[in-house]
């Protein structure tokens, strides 16, 4: 069997139309939603917007837990800890 160009080449690629090079303008100049849709459950939109001003991460009980693990306090059973990882990712 001879491959030619010719072989490949069956399918020609179509022109874009002005219809659609505007349909593709519209979408890209449309402003991305960045805020989030209000709960329906005005209980739970308050619980949202109050998770929203809490920081990410607690630096304060960090500090906290370090100090603790660093002067003996808490005491980490290491093979647990192993083992709960394990079963962590192997799910």
């Amino acid at each position: 069997m001879k491959i030619n160009q010719n072989h490949y080449s069956q399918i020609q690629p179509t022109q874009n139309s002005q219809a659609t090079k505007e349909l593709g303008e519209t979408k890209a100049s449309a402003p991305l939603r960045s805020t989030p849709i209000a709960a329906v459950d005005p209980v739970l939109g308050d619980a949202q917007k109050a998770l929203q001003n809490l920081p990410e991460v607690d630096m304060a009980r960090v500090a906290e837990m370090k100090q603790a693990i660093s002067s003996g306090q808490l005491h980490v059973n290491l093979d647990d800890l192993t083992l709960s990882i394990q079963k962590y990712f192997q799910r």
